[in-house]
């Protein structure tokens, strides 16, 4: 009785391990993957201070009209930074506006402060190189009103984090 429910057993572990096996069909690719690991080193941007630009008064009934733009004055110090390096920078912004991927969103609905950099629209959020750390690019805030809003009298804010970078 003992060798039968041995047989029985052994018997079914088999059967187990049969049907646990499954026939590879179909075609395979190796495949590889590979990339560069590099550290980067944080510039410092305005001698780690906040760059501000004070519009003061401005008309509400002028920003169709008339452009209010400030430069944004900073330094850019990269410590050990040669020209075989790679220098990039971004304007970062938790608040783009949907309408321009330049603009960031004031806390005052339908106004816009747009960034250039040397004169043109600046994408947010985005890295570009610089070629010359000693001579960074030139920033603008320009404020920007929503076509067909309307503009209540309040004081705005709209804020952003500039990053420099080097490897």
């Amino acid at each position: 009785m003992k060798t039968k429910k041995n047989m029985l057993l052994m018997l079914f572990a088999m059967m187990v391990t049969l049907s646990s096996q499954a026939e590879q069909k179909g075609d395979t690719r190796p495949y590889t993957m590979t990339g560069i690991l590099r550290a980067m080193t944080i510039c410092h941007v305005n001698n780690d201070q906040i760059i501000t630009a004070d519009f003061k008064n401005v008309g509400i009934n002028k920003l169709e009209t008339e452009v209010y733009s400030l430069p944004l004055d900073y330094t850019l110090d990269c410590p050990g930074i040669n020209p075989a390096n790679t220098l990039r920078m971004t304007f970062m912004t938790s608040r783009p506006a949907v309408s321009d991927p330049s603009s960031i969103e004031s806390d005052v609905s339908g106004l816009l402060v747009r960034i250039l950099k040397d004169g043109q629209p600046l994408e947010l959020n985005k890295f570009f190189k610089i070629d010359n750390a000693a001579q960074p690019p030139k920033l603008e805030a320009q404020l920007v009103k929503v076509p067909g809003t309307d503009l209540t009298q309040s004081p705005f804010r709209a804020t952003g984090t500039l990053v420099a970078e080097y490897w």
